[in-house]
């Protein structure tokens, strides 16, 4: 079974402090640093009552910030064993160019 490790942004978090934006930027170093690995997901969805925004955070990720130094987990809310079906990539590099058809 895959482990994922929930992580939440309040209002507080997101419009005052930019946790959210400090966070992505941090783990597309990361995730660039270590050769952009597929297993390295970080996946998103709209929130609850208390937290604006949730990630869904894959255990090769939260292994890779852990080793990086990163405060990750003072975000956590928990673990699971797979993220929801719509949640959507929060690793966007624009250092790649898309795909022309």
């Amino acid at each position: 079974m895959d482990l994922w490790h929930t992580i939440g942004f309040t209002g507080e978090d997101i419009i005052i402090a930019w946790q959210d934006v400090r966070l992505s930027t941090q783990c597309v170093k990361i995730w660039r640093e270590a050769g952009r690995p597929a297993e390295f997901q970080i996946l998103a969805l709209g929130g609850d009552d208390h937290h604006m925004v949730l990630w869904f955070i894959s255990d090769a990720a939260a292994q890779l910030l852990d080793a990086a130094g990163s405060d990750w987990r003072r975000f956590l809310l928990g673990t699971r064993g797979a993220p929801p079906p719509h949640a959507t990539p929060v690793l966007l590099d624009p250092t790649e160019k898309e795909a022309t058809p």
